[in-house]
């Protein structure tokens, strides 16, 4: 059986340790550069091309038009906000409608326009599509893997199987 020494020994754990921390580094940096968002951010009409339209390789933006007061831009803006956290990855923007697109109307508030890499993947105009009034956070999220946004942990669509509250009685 060979003999190492207590140096020879030290070397080697200095060795990986050395090792292991670029290792480690290496991880923190890449997680630290793929979640730079985290937070529901609101710009204006100078900033939408560098913010949107130039995000970056392999970057998806949610872009809300809103006007401020209005109950159900609340809703939404609320909603970004629990999932910009949930999804650091994501850039999460809000502007006001009539910035970005010029006499667009109240009556298609909220809009979500869905970006990657530049490119308009879709538009959710009102929020009938995810439940109206009664649209959940869970509602959004779903939506935003159905386009391949975020990597979500539910199985099946939120909505299925809650009531919406439209019924039809048949006879």
């Amino acid at each position: 059986m060979p003999e190492h020494s207590d140096d020879e020994e030290f070397d080697d754990d200095r060795d990986f340790m050395k090792e292991f921390r670029a290792r480690r580094m290496a991880e923190m940096k890449a997680a630290m550069a793929r979640n730079r968002f985290g937070e529901l951010r609101q710009i204006n009409e100078p900033e939408y091309v560098s913010e949107v339209t130039n995000a970056g390789p392999g970057v998806h933006v949610v872009l809300l038009l809103f006007q401020p007061g209005y109950v159900l831009c609340r809703l939404v803006e609320q909603q970004m906000t629990s999932l910009a956290r949930k999804f650091p990855n994501v850039k999460f923007l809000k502007i006001i409608s009539t910035e970005c697109i010029h006499n667009y109307p109240d009556a298609n508030l909220p809009t979500l326009l869905i970006y990657h890499e530049g490119k308009i993947l879709k538009q959710v105009v009102g929020l009938a599509t995810l439940g109206g009034q009664d649209a959940k956070v869970e509602d959004l999220e779903w939506m935003l893997a159905q386009e391949g946004v975020v990597e979500t942990e539910m199985e099946q669509n939120p909505r299925k199987g809650r009531n919406t509250g439209v019924s039809f009685r048949f006879k």
